[in-house]
């Protein structure tokens, strides 16, 4: 009985953690987007592109490093560093 008298109390305070979660993400969403809401027309449209400009930058410095993990099979027998 203590099994179960556990696992309950578990459940309910993990719920009771995600749905307090879930309420503060939402209510943060609205107030950003009360506060984005009320710019200027041309800032609603140059900061996403700015911000996917930049992404792709990012993303092509990432892409043009070495790799350090590769799906090629290890050469067998001896190999000579």
């Amino acid at each position: 009985m203590q099994r179960v008298t556990r696992f309950a109390v578990g459940g309910v305070l993990g719920g009771v953690l995600g749905a307090t979660t879930a309420v503060l993400v939402t209510e943060l969403i609205k107030r950003i987007l009360a506060v984005v809401s009320r710019q200027e027309t041309w800032v609603l449209l140059t900061v996403p592109l700015l911000g996917v400009g930049l992404a792709v930058l990012v993303l092509h410095g990432y892409g043009c490093g070495e790799a350090v993990q590769t799906l090629a099979p290890k050469p067998k027998g001896r190999t000579y560093v």
